[in-house]
């Protein structure tokens, strides 16, 4: 992969995976969801890594609707 945005959103997504298995963060997972979209969005991506991506947004949103506390989304963002 030769694509600086790609590399950096890949590593990027590895970091905040290490993060939400370490803290359950909520915002972690959030954040989680949106990579796999944006790096599946690149040009250069072949179908086998996007569909891959695909089902890797789709386990995450499981997840972060798990992890997600009670009450009004994104009330506990400053």
């Amino acid at each position: 992969m030769h694509d600086p945005e790609a590399r950096a959103l890949l590593a990027g997504t590895l970091a905040l995976m290490t993060l939400f298995a370490e803290s359950r963060c909520h915002l972690g997972a959030e954040r989680i969801c949106d990579n796999p979209l944006r790096l599946s969005a690149l040009p250069a991506m072949p179908w086998e890594f996007c569909a891959a991506l695909a089902k890797l947004g789709a386990r995450w949103s499981l997840l972060q609707a798990e992890s997600t506390p009670p009450g009004p989304r994104g009330a506990a963002r400053h």
